[in-house]
């Protein structure tokens, strides 16, 4: 699987969205922002059934074996880079991560089209082999 400029949690990206229009940082949404973050908590429920915090990518991620390639644009200024170094740095055995310099919010192909048409297609070829080899063992194993 890859997987450019993702969000960690919903919690953590919830801390941004209401921080951002005001230029604070994440503390701020944590902090003095909440009543309008428990807001729409409640109005989604309530209207909708659905619970707007719920969704974790880096739960997601740790409670599985895929493996994961993150892309993620240092110059981000829509979903930061930290949330894609965290969910790498809680499953390291199978995520890999890449910050692409000078790459802005979904803009890895813009900013390095080669390096990110290579690593892409690398990354799947590469996962691709080691399960058909995988399989291959298996089946040679089966009496």
């Amino acid at each position: 699987m890859a997987v450019e400029s993702p969000f960690s949690t919903a919690h953590e990206m919830s801390y941004e969205r209401v921080s951002g229009p005001l230029h604070l940082k994440p503390w701020f949404g944590r902090t003095l922002g909440r009543p309008a973050i428990w807001s729409a908590e409640i109005y989604a429920r309530l209207r909708y059934g659905i619970d707007l915090l719920q969704p974790s990518p880096l739960d997601a991620v740790t409670h599985s074996t895929v493996p994961v390639l993150l892309i993620h644009g240092e110059e981000d200024r829509s979903i930061a880079p930290f949330h894609s170094q965290f969910i790498a740095n809680a499953a390291p055995g199978h995520v890999q991560l890449w910050l692409v310099p000078h790459a802005g919010h979904t803009m890895a192909w813009a900013a390095a089209h080669q390096e990110f048409e290579s690593r892409l297609l690398g990354w799947f070829d590469s996962h691709r082999r080691k399960q058909t080899q995988s399989a291959a063992i298996a089946a040679a194993s089966i009496p």
